[in-house]
């Protein structure tokens, strides 16, 4: 996605996307409140709160940082509440790593793109 089509998945299509995405987290935290495990019961919801605090000791893109903690946990909350998206969320997951051991999905092939975002 190249040259103007790109602007445009950028301005029409992601930053509305972005938006209502936090906007729906803030919504939820402030009616549930921040996920921990105390107050979780899935194993993988455990297991996603601390990589989303070992992912956030390493990113600091600021302009992007409330986007991924609302996706995050987004994801997390789906994993924690819902088993039929938690079903397909470790789906996904054997997939990917079945395509990782056939040579189909790379990881960390290359450093990260914005140097300044990770530590």
């Amino acid at each position: 996605m190249l040259g103007t089509f790109r602007e445009f998945v950028i301005d029409e299509i992601k930053a509305p996307l972005e938006s209502t995405l936090i906007s729906i987290a803030k919504k939820f935290r402030g009616k549930i409140g921040e996920m921990r495990k105390d107050n979780t019961t899935q194993p993988l919801t455990h297991v996603l709160i601390d990589l989303k605090k070992e992912f956030f000791e390493h990113y600091c893109n600021n302009s992007k940082k409330e986007l991924l903690d609302s996706g995050i946990d987004m994801l997390t909350w789906e994993v924690e509440h819902d088993p039929h998206y938690r079903w397909i969320f470790n789906w996904f997951y054997t997939k990917l790593k079945e395509e990782e051991a056939k040579g189909n999905w790379w990881v960390h092939i290359e450093p990260f793109p914005q140097n300044k975002c990770w530590r």
